[in-house]
């Protein structure tokens, strides 16, 4: 009897220092933080952020039309964002039209704060996000919508508000490291390529010049495109197809981050029109002169050669890598 209550003593002294040890290790965290992060003041509102952090910034012109929104987000468009982060990190988000930004990170802990700069009003969707979000139409740095051929403008947006330039700028169909360390650029392509490797894509032939027909300008080379087979009439099912693959390759093989934030299953990210849309088949050749109402919309699929020539006023969806080349392209 004696030796159990020696047992049930030493257990309970243990207890208590192993409780002891983990409230000091955290109050220890706790100070580390502190130490390492500052106080200051942006966009009117106080924010706490660490000394060393990187700036990624993301721009999309409009995102996805939906009608089944709740009513605090009525007219506005749904945009993914899946952020791939490594380190400390301040997201800003600039879009044109009213867009509500449905943010996931690959460690959400790691993002500090959301800084949203756009033309017209930007809300977010932060999911399992802590950070603070900061600007907005009407703040004291609503900035405007910057695109990739506004960097300058953008670096100057965020210097003015958060003391250093963006580090990479993402737009639909690429990431550009603008002012990133090389040391720090292939740990966020190596991560990010973890999300990609479950999704394999059927290898397109490399062609030369002399597979590809020469075909008539315009309407006349469209309908002999379509009497040799190249192509055929584009269907919903081929643009929902480019949607999943632009998912596919924002998200990787994650099928909670497929979900098109708001929008139903059957809308689209982006407009479809049956008049003027093909599906290439075989190597093609882009007629001349196809410009204003002469245009068309073209869907690439998995496997087929990449086209040649001027697209003028068309659009290219490739299913390949869910990119958009062309005039229609942010529609």
């Amino acid at each position: 009897m004696n030796n159990k209550i020696l047992y049930f003593i030493i257990a309970g002294l243990v207890l208590v220092v192993l409780c002891l040890v983990f409230y000091r290790n955290d109050k220890l965290s706790d100070m580390v933080s502190a130490l390492n992060s500052i106080d200051t003041e942006i966009c009117g509102s106080q924010v706490s952020l660490p000394k060393e952090y990187q700036v990624l910034a993301a721009s999309v012109y409009a995102g996805s039309s939906s009608h089944n929104f709740p009513a605090e987000y009525n007219g506005y468009k749904a945009i993914d964002v899946m952020v791939t982060v490594t380190q400390p990190t301040v997201i800003v988000l600039s879009g044109y039209e009213q867009n509500v930004w449905n943010i996931k990170a690959t460690q959400p802990n790691l993002v500090k704060a959301i800084l949203l700069a756009g033309y017209y009003d930007q809300k977010v969707i932060l999911n399992d996000i802590k950070a603070k979000i900061l600007g907005g139409k009407g703040s004291a740095c609503q900035g405007s919508y910057y695109d990739e051929q506004e960097i300058n403008q953008l670096n100057h947006y965020s210097q003015s508000h958060l003391k250093r330039n963006v580090d990479a700028l993402y737009v639909l169909g690429g990431t550009q490291y603008i002012n990133m360390d090389d040391s720090l650029v292939a740990p966020l392509k190596n991560k990010l390529k973890e999300h990609l490797q479950a999704y394999s894509t059927k290898t397109a032939p490399v062609l030369t010049s002399e597979h590809y027909m020469q075909l008539p300008e315009s309407d006349e080379g469209m309908q002999k495109a379509l009497q040799l087979g190249l192509i055929r009439p584009a269907t919903y099912a081929d643009a929902k197809q480019f949607d999943l693959a632009q998912i596919r390759q924002n998200n990787g093989d994650n099928p909670e981050l497929t979900v098109i934030v708001g929008a139903g299953d059957d809308e689209l990210r982006h407009e479809f029109y049956s008049d003027h849309s093909y599906v290439i088949l075989k190597p093609f050749k882009f007629p001349e002169d196809m410009y204003g109402a002469h245009s068309a919309t073209f869907y690439l699929p998995q496997g087929v050669a990449y086209p040649i020539g001027e697209l003028s006023h068309s659009t290219l969806y490739n299913m390949n890598d869910g990119t958009c080349r062309g005039a229609g392209c942010g529609h």
